[in-house]
């Protein structure tokens, strides 16, 4: 079982925003931490990791969808060593 949720928008980029008076999300920071029996894709990591790195746009600038640059990413992320 591979489990890859989606960070929302917000989730994504909240550490960026000025005066933020919203509640944090801790939901990928919390299952980071759980044993798991299955393959934890964390988009999180990864999207933000392209972010700190420079990268914009990650979200199509008028929707709560992800674009073509985030799907790349995540694509480039994976390990297919294991036959998949």
């Amino acid at each position: 079982l591979y489990f890859m949720p989606a960070p929302d928008k917000y989730n994504l980029y909240s550490p960026f925003i000025v005066e933020n008076s919203f509640q944090k999300s801790t939901f990928f920071e919390t299952i980071r931490t759980m044993e798991k029996n299955y393959q934890f894709i964390d988009t999180k990591k990864i999207l933000s990791e392209r972010i700190e790195q420079g990268e914009k746009d990650i979200y199509l600038i008028d929707d709560t969808h992800w674009n073509w640059k985030a799907s790349q990413a995540i694509v480039e992320a994976l390990d297919f060593s294991d036959g998949i």
